[in-house]
């Protein structure tokens, strides 16, 4: 069984500051939130969002809480 490898250049520092963005979103304009609860929605359409917006192939999954 053959492996496939890519290369990928990573700007580090232009990757922390993409993260860290993020992470402020979710964490303090989102803030805690529980499953099902608005802010856990409002932090699944930002990640959603987040992903497409870099033509990333997405789906979601409905789960009944």
């Amino acid at each position: 069984m053959s492996h496939l490898q890519t290369s990928v250049s990573v700007d580090r520092p232009l990757l922390q500051a993409a993260v860290s963005r993020h992470l402020h979103t979710l964490c303090d304009d989102i803030g805690s939130r529980f499953i099902g609860s608005a802010g856990n929605h409002r932090a699944a359409a930002h990640i959603l969002e987040t992903f497409r917006s870099s033509s990333l192939n997405t789906r979601t999954l409905s789960i009944e809480c």
